[in-house]
Parts: structure tokens; sequence; C-alpha cells
């Protein structure tokens, strides 16, 4: 369970400080007459909440520090050496015979 935490942890940090991600707007008429959605341009979770009007400069400092600390590199590496694992451990079981189907790995 500390496995799945960790990575729960990692993938967390690196979809909100690291992925910048689109966000729909509104839509807009093409000139056929369909109607398509508009986004805005690409950017992280963390991005937007700096820009928050209502963001405590407290809590910003906070992110900010978290996120001059992160290693893109390191993380996806962590992430990856972790799935490894967790699907050794998961044919291990899977070998040996005593795991019944949609039974939790430990």
């Amino acid at each position: 369970m500390d496995l799945l935490n960790e990575l729960w942890g990692l993938v967390n940090l690196r979809k909100n400080h690291l992925l910048p991600m689109v966000k729909a707007n509104g839509y807009a008429t093409a000139r056929s007459g369909r109607r398509k959605r508009t986004y805005d341009r690409p950017r992280t979770v963390y991005q937007r909440l700096l820009d928050h009007e209502a963001m405590d400069p407290e809590h910003a400092r906070a992110l900010a520090e978290i996120h001059r600390d992160l290693n893109p590199a390191a993380i996806t590496r962590r992430i990856n050496a972790i799935q490894n694992q967790l699907i050794n451990r998961a044919k291990m079981r899977a070998q040996s015979g005593d795991a019944l189907f949609g039974e939790q790995i430990s």
C-alpha cells in the first residue's frame, strides 16, 4: 500500500505542476454552421492557481517552493520504477496461484 500512496503522490505532483492542460471556455460557430468547442492556451494547474486572486501569499510561496524543488526526470523515473515493481508483484502472485481474481495486492 505504501507504493500505491507514493505513486499517487508523484502522479499528482507531475500532473499539477508539470503537465499543461487545456480548459474548455465556450463554443464558437464554424463557417459550416456547426458548433465548435473553444479552449484556452495550455497551462498547468499550478500556473492557474497562481493567477487566482483569492490565493493567499503564504500558500503561493509554499507552492513555489515545492515547484522549484521538482525534478521532472526523477519523478518520471520513480513512477516507472514503482509501476514495474507493482507489475512484478502481480506477476509473482499470479504465478504462485494464490491470488484470487479482483483481490487486492498488499
